[in-house]
């Protein structure tokens, strides 16, 4: 995929989310959040980048975001 499908898609997938927010379907959600787990990892291929290091990074960012707001 390329970068602009990534990001229709994502758009649509939290467009989704959104409109279930209030209704709190946990099996749709559990499926929903997986996508974008398992998605997020295919994009990541897709786009050349090293899996890992995505990985990597964004476990970073996650630390430093709950500390920060601890």
């Amino acid at each position: 995929m390329t970068l602009e499908h990534i990001a229709l898609v994502l758009g649509v997938v939290h467009g989704d989310i959104c409109r279930q927010a209030t209704v709190r379907l946990t099996k749709w959600l559990k499926k929903e959040l997986g996508n974008l787990i398992t998605s997020g990892i295919r994009w990541c291929d897709d786009l050349g980048f090293d899996i890992a290091a995505c990985i990597r990074l964004s476990q970073e960012t996650q630390a430093r975001y709950k500390r920060a707001s601890s």
